[in-house]
């Protein structure tokens, strides 16, 4: 009688998550189709407003910003596993800690590297050869541009939350609602002659999209949780030699 039942749970243990894994894949394939769809129609738009060069001149910046949390994929990806790990024991406490843990890191990140990101703007302008008549204008939207980016930690630690209870594809959804703001937006400012800051504007309302759908997407799959930063304790630390990603 017990070995029916050990096998009857193994069996509906086995159907939930071949069924989550089901539905993961075709949430992340919709999400990167939807995507990669707004990006093809937003790219016209774009450079017929603003020029190649103009275009040109912001995704460069944006690429090297992107370069400045590249230690904040290390500390997802540890979030994540030790989630996961907390997850399988249903121990709730300690992911709410490794929440705050997150957080703090993700805050520590970014006092570390905004500083560094606007000492260096101008230098970095002159770096990527950007054209004299938008010079000064790259200069000034680098630093927003490295904040918006560093302070997408805060949406990863959420979304690691999402990743570890086994909802992985809610955080591709929220990705994709983020980037549909993020387009919507540059359209609508680039139409009225909003310019380069038209790119930055919506790069700023996706950040703040992508925050709240994090935070709303981390309650469903898990529950509440706290963005609080915490000091990491000895066997945090000790864990850093896993997360060389």
């Amino acid at each position: 009688m017990h070995e029916t039942d050990a096998r009857a749970d193994r069996h509906s243990f086995r159907a939930t998550i071949e069924q989550r894994f089901r539905i993961n894949s075709a949430l992340i394939v919709a999400a990167r189709v939807v995507t990669a769809s707004l990006s093809l129609a937003t790219i016209p738009v774009v450079v017929s407003r603003v020029g190649v060069a103009g275009y040109g001149t912001w995704e460069a910046l944006l690429a090297v910003a992107g370069l400045a949390p590249l230690a904040q994929s290390a500390i997802g990806g540890t979030l994540v596993w030790r989630i996961s790990e907390a997850y399988g024991r249903n121990d709730t406490a300690e992911i709410r800690r490794l929440v705050r843990l997150g957080a703090g890191a993700s805050l520590a990140l970014f006092a570390v590297l905004w500083p560094l990101a606007w000492f260096l703007r101008e230098p970095l302008v002159e770096l990527l050869q950007v054209p004299a008549e938008t010079r000064q204008t790259a200069a000034r939207m680098f630093p927003l541009v490295a904040a918006l980016v560093l302070a997408g930690g805060l949406s990863d630690t959420l979304d690691s939350v999402v990743s570890g209870c086994q909802r992985t594809g809610l955080v591709n959804v929220v990705g994709a609602m983020a980037h549909g703001l993020n387009y919507s937006v540059v359209i609508v400012l680039i139409l009225l002659g909003g310019g380069l800051w038209s790119l930055v504007a919506g790069q700023a309302i996706g950040a703040i999209g992508r925050l709240a759908g994090s935070w709303v997407a981390a309650r469903v799959s898990f529950g509440p949780v706290s963005l609080m930063p915490i000091l990491p304790s000895r066997r945090d630390v000790s864990t850093v030699r896993y997360s060389g990603l």
